[in-house]
């Protein structure tokens, strides 16, 4: 695939995807975390996994990070706000600058999280410009996976931190005939042309290879549970019905809301957190 044909599948993605994101995760595009693996409300869900961002990248006053795959800025801005670190955020998705840079203006922070039109894999900051990088749900996008990678180290500071909020999915040898063309049909229509390659322990190992040290893994799917099983009450019916006429192809947000707890409960798909240093 072309980068060209990538920018249009993923705005084509984000524009369908907008009103979604914003109804159901008041504009993240991100998971929340639930430490006793209960509900608690969404809002507190996402301030703990934003909270857990900061953890895992070390965010603090003055630090220089990158958002890669902002969105509309929800962590970056929070980060700035709470935290006092200087944010750089990039995404493809024009309509998603526009939003980063009215919500940062309004929560005061405009001078410490800006967004720009920027894909990941050609970044135009020099190198070993950030304290940190991050990533939430983001990476399953690119379409070359090891490129964006040696792209985000190469800008982090020797001894900087990375923390990528990431899936992974199991061998296609795991999954039956049906649950693989469900994925690979809610991967082409969600532009996530990088997540057949991360499969469990795949990532991980390509981190190791491109140079970062002390890289750990650690799976919250079931943190993350209560949230999707939430969903899934209200995907399930309207799933059905779209099935039955064959009408899920071009709806991966609603396909993935109505099987994505089966396929949790089965490993066939995992929610991480990769960690490392420079």
């Amino acid at each position: 695939m072309s980068e060209v044909q990538h920018f249009k599948q993923l705005n084509k993605y984000y524009n369908f995807s907008r009103w979604k994101y914003n109804w159901f995760l008041n504009g993240s595009r991100h998971f929340g975390f639930y430490p006793k693996k209960k509900w608690i409300p969404t809002e507190e869900a996402q301030t703990l996994m934003q909270n857990l961002v900061a953890e895992k990248v070390e965010a603090g006053s003055g630090k220089k990070l990158l958002d890669a795959g902002c969105g509309q800025g929800v962590t970056a801005i929070y980060l700035a706000k709470k935290y006092g670190s200087f944010v750089e955020g990039v995404t493809m998705v024009p309509y998603e600058v526009e939003e980063f840079t009215k919500i940062a203006k309004n929560f005061g922070v405009d001078a410490k999280a800006h967004a720009t039109l920027m894909d990941y894999s050609h970044l135009k900051f020099g190198a070993e410009y950030f304290d940190g990088v991050y990533s939430q749900e983001s990476l399953v996008h690119s379409i070359n996976l090891e490129k964006t990678l040696r792209e985000l180290y190469r800008v982090l500071k020797q001894g900087g931190r990375a923390a990528f909020f990431e899936y992974s999915m199991a061998d296609d040898s795991k999954f039956s005939k049906e649950e693989l063309k469900t994925l690979n049909e809610m991967n082409e229509a969600s532009a996530m042309y990088s997540f057949p390659n991360m499969r469990h322990g795949a990532f991980s190992r390509l981190m190791q290879n491109i140079g970062f040290r002390n890289v750990e893994v650690e799976i919250i799917s079931e943190e993350v549970g209560p949230m999707i099983k939430r969903y899934q009450l209200f995907a399930k019916p309207p799933y059905f019905l779209f099935k039955l006429f064959g009408l899920t192809k071009n709806m991966p947000n609603l396909v993935a809301a109505a099987r994505m707890v089966r396929f949790g409960e089965k490993d066939l798909i995992r929610y991480n957190i990769f960690t490392a240093v420079k």
